[in-house]
């Protein structure tokens, strides 16, 4: 599966941005963030941030871990 398939998996509701590039945008599962655009996944470089209160961000790797801490996924 590409980093892009898994996010999308994940989070069916992310939208890629007006202007066709590698940014797509869905709300933060982090914070509060009910505005949909303060969670951002680069499909070019692989990564993610939340420009939101949490200010999370990485690559796959550290979404894994921080869905792990933050919602409980059974990863050891």
């Amino acid at each position: 599966m590409t980093f892009m398939e898994i996010m999308r998996m994940y989070w069916p509701d992310l939208r890629q941005g007006t202007s066709g590039g590698s940014a797509w945008y869905a709300p933060c599962p982090f914070c509060e963030d009910k505005s949909g655009v303060s969670f951002v996944v680069d499909s070019q470089y692989e990564r993610w941030h939340c420009f939101g209160a949490c200010n999370k961000g990485g690559d796959m790797l550290a979404l894994v871990k921080a869905m792990r801490d933050d919602q409980g996924w059974p990863f050891s």
